[in-house]
């Protein structure tokens, strides 16, 4: 069979993202709310992402073979009309009754927004329109419907470097499954067992970071990092046992009741039998309390004990040492590192873009792979999105009027600013995809002073001072931080620092020793390797505090005018954009 021109993946989860396959190879892959400005958007179908895509690789509609999607629509398939599934959706959107619903249209409307949404009529429709949108018309190519969680599972095997694979995932549900595990062989993808709805991880997680006063679905890496700051309290771990039950064989149950199939007055995720059992949810922005903290370790110590039984039950059943993950719960860093820990697999790759937005990347990739292609490969960055043109960048800067210099190198410029204590932007090359900023858009500094952490929090990000920041290291820093040089490219499995550690680098190392550890590669990543090495003849090491370059509450940066607009309004003293320096005072 013919190579495969180009497969286009989309999805429309919580993460509406595009993604273009060329040849069984990543060409481009992006999230819409980098294009949109708004963190997390929901949209009918990733215009803008797609749009781009397509102009990245200079195809047009007319040249895909496939529309590949990242949900089993063919699931779906209802009596309702297109007509009546539109309005479904809008009227939900603005609490408006459907006429014509049964019921009054209260639960009814409820029950039939879901199967709505995704019947393949509305959702071919839905596609239609946004390519449009995107000024292309005419016939669509062939669309096909993936399940979701399979997708997820092409992005952990196809990608993870291994012949052969036990792969996990696990997220709030796809379709009517919380979880499911596959083996991983060449490129099959063989499908072993699954937990239905309701028993979902990411239920679980989400109902308790919503109980202690974060978004649900959107912080959960905040319960993550909050943990840290608890201890085990036998009120809340016997209360886990019984909420989350692991049963004999490594599975797990989530009690319904519980979560957001209970009746629920107080919250969308978690149930009232939360508020009986536990007391008062905190709100938003509401003093943090030790018993906060203490429930919050509890949550993420089940977590990491249910996964644990999951793992092992996957490789005794596969033989397979090599474990990969993917889905929503695989972003949480520290059950990753409590895996390696606990010596459960021989090595484990987690893909970095293991929230919804992976899925529009699997379904690609899948596509890819039914027509003839390989898909396979060993994934060692992200940085699929688009660049920062030099041009671009100069043409921006003088339209603001801004006054900027262009040093002879950028990277030795940028390392003697953070040398001298400064919080610099840095906007290289193109933009990552997932939710880690790996040293394209991002926000760096120093980390030595454990007071750096503070200042990035409170002046620049905006956010919770008690919220840990990751460390970008070279070889030579992971030997400082871990002892060793081992490979970690993606900040997403937490290791345990040294002790002597934990002081140097106060910044990036966590209340409980833990760190979220990137390590660059200098063939992946020169330039921003070549700070690093830069910014250890100012500081005696090759190690930055690195976050992504945003606020609280936005997406990460896309191109110069985001790039500029959040470095002005923000305590940033430096922006490094593309080979432009920009400084403040």
């Amino acid at each position: 069979m013919a190579a495969i021109l180009g497969v286009l993946g989309v999805d429309t989860g919580y993460h509406p993202a595009a993604a273009l396959v060329v040849d069984g190879r990543i060409v481009a892959f992006a999230e819409e709310e980098r294009f949109s400005g708004h963190k997390q958007a929901q949209v009918p179908f990733p215009t803008q992402s797609t749009a781009w895509c397509l102009k990245e690789a200079g195809l047009g509609v007319g040249d895909l073979d496939l529309i590949a999607y990242g949900w089993d629509c063919d699931r779906y398939k209802t009596d309702i009309p297109l007509r009546m599934a539109g309005q479904l959706v809008r009227n939900l959107r603005t609490r408006k009754p459907t006429r014509g619903a049964k019921g009054g249209g209260s639960a009814w409307q409820r029950g039939a927004l879901f199967l709505a949404m995704h019947r393949p009529g509305w959702v071919r429709h839905r596609i239609q329109q946004g390519l449009r949108k995107a000024g292309y018309t005419g016939a669509l190519p062939p669309i096909r419907w993936y399940p979701h969680h399979r997708c997820h599972a092409a992005t952990a095997h196809y990608l993870c470097g291994k012949e052969r694979s036990s792969v996990l995932v696990m997220d709030g549900s796809g379709e009517d499954i919380a979880t499911t595990a596959y083996r991983g062989d060449g490129l099959g993808i063989k499908k072993l067992w699954d937990l239905p709805l309701p028993h979902s991880l990411g239920w679980f997680y989400s109902a308790f970071t919503e109980y202690l006063g974060f978004r649900h679905s959107r912080d959960e890496g905040k319960t993550m990092g909050l943990a840290a700051y608890g201890s085990a309290v036998p009120e809340f771990t016997d209360a886990m046992a019984e909420i989350l039950p692991i049963r004999r064989g490594g599975l797990y149950e989530f009690e319904p009741s519980w979560g957001k199939y209970g009746r629920c007055t107080r919250g969308e995720h978690y149930s009232d039998l939360v508020v009986e059992r536990f007391g008062e949810p905190r709100l938003p922005e509401a003093p943090i309390t030790q018993r906060h903290k203490d429930l919050a370790w509890a949550v993420q110590d089940r977590l990491e004990h249910a996964v644990a039984g999951l793992v092992g039950k996957l490789v005794s059943e596969t033989g397979v040492g090599d474990v990969a993950l993917a889905g929503g719960v695989a972003m949480n860093c520290k059950m990753n590192g409590s895996l390696v820990d606990a010596g459960l697999c021989d090595s484990l790759f987690v893909q970095p873009a293991s929230d919804d937005s992976g899925a529009a990347l699997g379904a690609a990739l899948l596509g890819a792979a039914e027509f003839g292609d390989d898909p396979r490969s060993h994934q060692r960055r992200v940085d699929f999105g688009p660049a920062i043109d030099p041009d671009e960048a100069r043409r921006v800067l003088d339209e603001c009027n801004l006054s900027y210099s262009e040093p002879e190198d950028i990277a030795a410029a940028a390392a003697a600013e953070l040398g001298a204590g400064k919080v610099l932007g840095w906007a290289q090359g193109r933009m990552e995809s997932g939710a880690r900023a790996l040293g394209h858009r991002s926000i760096l500094a120093a980390p030595k002073e454990p007071t750096m952490r503070d200042r990035v929090n409170l002046q620049v990000k905006r956010r919770e001072a008690w919220r840990p920041y990751a460390p970008s290291m070279t070889a030579a820093g992971s030997q400082e931080l871990f002892g060793d040089a081992q490979e970690r490219p993606f900040m997403i499995v937490a290791r345990e620092a040294l002790p002597e550690a934990r002081e140097k680098f106060g910044a990036v190392v966590h209340v409980d020793g833990s760190v979220r550890p990137q390590t660059v590669d200098p063939d992946e990543r020169p330039l921003y390797h070549r700070l690093l090495t830069e910014l250890g003849q100012h500081t005696g090491s090759e190690v930055a505090l690195n976050t992504s370059f945003n606020v609280r509450g936005q997406p990460i940066v896309r191109g110069p005018h985001e790039a500029i607009a959040t470095f002005y309004s923000t305590g940033m003293d430096a922006l490094a954009l593309g080979p432009f320096l920009l400084t403040k005072g």
